[in-house]
């Protein structure tokens, strides 16, 4: 469970701010500073006052513009091709929110990115084993991830709009797609290529809103609302998809696979970070990361503009900027 407390409890808090405020700012912005303390707050273009008690933290978009007067602030963070976050003075900062900030301020600017595109801003993830297994053959993959990755996954559900499965997780692993570990709203929840029973715990998990994407079913369901679209070779072009979700004002979307559906956002180009925890174990012959086409040299290759590691408990997580095909 979160294990968040004072300054970084209310640090949390803030990111959540900022996300929702970000969403709203449809002018262009340059930097957002944060408080976080004796009074939570967030500000956008313009620098928070300290106050006693309290931490000031300053989140630049771009440098160049920035009249930033550092004496005001605690900290300044730069934010960079998408995940990449500087740092300046962070003395007064603890451990635990330099990781935060890091680690999750790229998703509160998120509609910045949706905005520039037209569609949602997705962030895939999968928790895999050492030889790139994310289940066994059987399906089972309860103890792939850790405890720490776990409110990683449910923090990354509180930053983004929607959280997005296929069918065939759905239909092996049951998920609620709820916040529960970490304080938050619930993400909408999308499924592709799926049928829902009234039996099925996604809808007892919570009365929001659950959204199909594919053909429609004959079941009316309250709380759930089918989105029929044009399937091309068997398939929904997955820019269709986030295009939809943009319109709708879905601007970032989590991906929570499986293996199938990630591969196939990843094979049209419409995955913008990947989040892969790997965790200390071999499986053997199993479920794979990534079901994609072979390349004819490393040159062609999937490539990163960005990365870093992050350590996960006894496990690495790593978040790429996936670098444009081509």
């Amino acid at each position: 469970m979160d294990s968040l407390n004072g300054y970084a409890e209310s640090c949390w808090h803030s990111l959540l701010r900022l996300r929702a405020a970000i969403k709203d700012f449809t002018e262009p912005i340059v930097f957002s500073s944060l408080r976080f303390g004796a009074n939570t707050a967030v500000c956008i273009n313009s620098i928070l006052a300290p106050e006693k008690d309290s931490i000031t933290a300053i989140v630049v978009i771009d440098e160049e513009k920035a009249d930033i007067n550092s004496k005001n602030a605690d900290a300044i963070f730069v934010l960079k091709d998408l995940i990449e976050v500087t740092e300046g003075e962070t003395d007064d900062l603890t451990e635990q929110i330099n990781r935060l900030i890091k680690i999750y301020v790229p998703y509160c600017f998120a509609p910045l990115y949706a905005r520039r595109q037209k569609k949602a801003f997705a962030v895939s993830h999968l928790a895999q084993s050492l030889d790139s297994r994310i289940a066994t053959l059987s399906g089972d993959s309860k103890w792939i991830s850790s405890p720490d990755n776990l409110t990683h996954v449910h923090r990354m559900r509180a930053l983004c709009d929607g959280v997005l499965i296929g069918g065939r997780t759905f239909q092996r692993d049951h998920p609620q797609l709820t916040v529960r570990r970490v304080q938050g709203r619930n993400p909408l929840r999308i499924l592709i290529g799926s049928e829902i029973s009234p039996s099925d715990g996604l809808l007892d998990a919570s009365p929001d809103p659950v959204i199909v994407i594919g053909k429609s079913q004959k079941i009316d369901l309250p709380d759930v609302e089918y989105i029929e679209m044009t399937y091309k070779d068997g398939l929904i072009p997955t820019t269709d998809i986030l295009e939809e979700l943009y319109r709708r004002g879905v601007y970032s979307v989590f991906i929570e696979g499986g293996s199938i559906t990630s591969s196939l956002f990843l094979k049209e180009n419409n995955v913008d970070v990947i989040q892969l925890y790997i965790s200390p174990m071999m499986i053997g012959e199993g479920v794979d990361s990534f079901l994609l086409p072979p390349v004819e040299t490393i040159a062609d290759a999937y490539s990163f503009k960005t990365w870093r590691y992050v350590l996960q408990d006894e496990g690495v997580l790593f978040i790429g900027a996936i670098a444009p095909i081509g």
